[in-house]
């Protein structure tokens, strides 16, 4: 009864959009959030963004300890708010640091997840980010290079 009513409570939630793609929620918090920021730059898109941000940072602040950087987080949560995409893809980045930072820290958390790096990011800075285990979907580019990106193995950024 209980795997039936979670089953359900997962639809409903995905119907409305509270869990990215339809997917199974994540079981690190912050991945939630994480992940639906990441699928809308993906798609060259603001929706939800900002709400997502600020979930993301209470999360982090949460669950990360001394693994959330402090001005950094700050930082890419108030790009996040921000109405420019481009600002808020670097604010994704500089949270993508912390994100990485820890699931490299529990393998356990990591689950259906991988690392991308795609170089021509940022004027070819580079940038690495984390999405589900699958196509590419690159959240610094979206839909103009949307599939630009190369996986890297856990622990070898």
């Amino acid at each position: 009864m209980q795997i039936r009513s979670q089953s359900l409570l997962l639809a409903l939630l995905a119907a409305v959009g509270g869990c990215p793609k339809n997917e199974k929620t994540p079981e690190w918090p912050p991945l939630t959030p994480y992940l639906a920021i990441h699928d809308a730059l993906a798609d060259d898109s603001l929706d939800g963004v900002k709400t997502h941000g600020a979930a993301l940072h209470t999360a982090l602040a949460a669950t990360a300890g001394d693994l959330a950087s402090g001005e950094d987080l700050r930082e890419g949560v108030t790009l996040l708010a921000s109405e420019e995409l481009g600002a808020a893809r670097r604010g994704f980045q500089k949270i993508s640091a912390d994100v990485i930072a820890y699931l490299e820290q529990h393998p356990e958390a990591r689950k259906g997840l991988m690392i991308v790096h795609c170089t021509m990011a940022f004027d070819n800075a580079g940038a690495s980010w984390v999405q589900r285990v699958g196509v590419v979907e690159n959240p610094y580019e979206g839909k103009n290079m949307l599939h630009c990106g190369d996986k890297v193995a856990w622990g070898e950024r």
